[in-house]
């Protein structure tokens, strides 16, 4: 099955290393001792838009077993998406590119992932900025801790399963996060 995964959570909550453990990449340190992540034997086919520059992978030639994109091009992005078929898509830090209604292209890309045998796994920094429509989407939501304000996830999602994970996870220590699926 082919899924669309949303994470949310604050900065620093491990939603990269959560994320990395999930495609099987191999946990490296950078020259200044910061996390990054190389993919390994047992990763799975990847394409990453990856502008914290978190992960090591080959350039961006042609679709290849493992890809990023640095650009912070979207229409690029979603063009390269467009041409991929069994890959799990990880559209890191999306809180600034992905708000309000959703480009057509990218949300039909989301839709017909079954067709084409995608895994889309995106990452916000709050709940708040994921837009409603890519929820009515989603197969899995993660939680880790985030600095929203109950009230506005209330307005904005009318979920008491977002409600409840926000609650139960509000208090838990670093690097704690809650599964919810969807379907």
């Amino acid at each position: 099955m082919s899924e669309l995964i949303i994470i949310a959570g604050g900065t620093g909550q491990g939603k990269t290393r959560f994320v990395n453990g999930m495609l099987k990449n191999t946990l490296l340190k950078d020259a200044r001792g910061k996390d990054c992540y190389r993919p390994s034997g047992a990763s799975r086919h990847q394409y990453i838009f990856d502008l914290n520059n978190e992960y090591i992978m080959p350039t961006e030639a042609a679709p290849a077993p493992y890809m990023r994109h640095t650009q912070a091009n979207q229409k690029l992005f979603v063009e390269t998406c467009k041409k991929l078929t069994g890959y799990t898509i990880v559209f890191e830090d999306a809180s600034g590119f992905l708000r309000g209604k959703q480009a057509a292209e990218l949300i039909r890309l989301i839709v017909q992932r079954r067709h084409n045998r995608n895994n889309w796994i995106i990452l916000f920094h709050s709940i708040n900025r994921i837009p409603p429509e890519l929820m009515e989407y989603c197969n899995t939501f993660i939680l880790f801790k985030t600095n929203d304000n109950l009230k506005d996830i209330d307005k904005k999602f009318k979920s008491q399963v977002i409600n409840t994970m926000f609650f139960k996870i509000k208090d838990a220590k670093n690097h704690s996060y809650l599964i919810y699926k969807m379907l």
